[in-house]
């Protein structure tokens, strides 16, 4: 296990047991909308784990818990990930990046694991966008209305590869009550995947996030 694994893990351990003490009886949220925001890091799986670097992930979701054990989630992902050097150097450029995209559909079920926590599954699919970008960073100089001359960054695109395939996740997690307000807040682990070519697009998102249900 790499240093910057082993420190996650440890983050997250501390995480849940910091966590444990403010939570509230699991299970106890009546039907109505739900809303989530989650953030955290995501590796390359698979195809992708020689061709792309570990980097971070956005998750949002709106949907209606239709009983205290589920809930249906609208969701979209976006993930952006470094280039490795050796991938640079072979398409000759100084800088690139790759970006994510997913919009599903999330069914997820809840099960109690103490007084004080639950845990989650989930499971879904919908459609998964991969850009792959090669990128040329440079600078401009502009006339600013407020402070005259000055430089901006910018990033010319070498080249680009989009693919677009149907692909579908699987996960789960745990979630801590916070009082009487209706919110949680979880942690969260899911494997992407989409069958797309030549290159299979998968990942693996870890996330820290906080959902709230808005009671009927």
């Amino acid at each position: 296990m790499t240093r910057v694994s082993s420190t996650f893990f440890i983050f997250t351990a501390f995480f849940t047991s910091t966590l444990l003490g403010f939570a509230t009886p699991a299970l106890a949220q009546p039907p109505g909308w739900t809303i989530e925001f989650a953030g955290g890091g995501a590796a390359p799986m698979s195809d992708l784990s020689g061709r792309l670097t570990a980097g971070w992930d956005l998750n949002t979701g709106v949907g209606y818990q239709f009983a205290p054990w589920f809930t249906l989630l609208g969701e979209f992902n976006f993930t952006e990930m470094g280039i490795p050097d050796d991938v640079l150097a072979e398409a000759q450029a100084p800088d690139g990046h790759g970006h994510i995209f997913s919009l599903n559909i999330e069914p997820q079920a809840r099960f109690p694991l103490t007084s004080h926590l639950h845990g989650f599954v989930e499971g879904g699919g919908g459609w998964i966008r991969r850009n792959v970008a090669f990128t040329q960073p440079g600078v401009e100089d502009i006339v600013d209305p407020f402070y005259g001359e000055t430089e901006i960054g910018t990033e010319t695109v070498l080249s680009s590869t989009t693919r677009n395939a149907f692909g579908g996740n699987i996960g789960g997690g745990v979630a801590f009550p916070i009082g009487d307000t209706h919110a949680d807040i979880f942690v969260d682990v899911r494997y992407y995947y989409a069958q797309t070519s030549p290159r299979v697009t998968a990942y693996l998102p870890v996330m820290f996030g906080i959902r709230y249900t808005q009671p009927k």
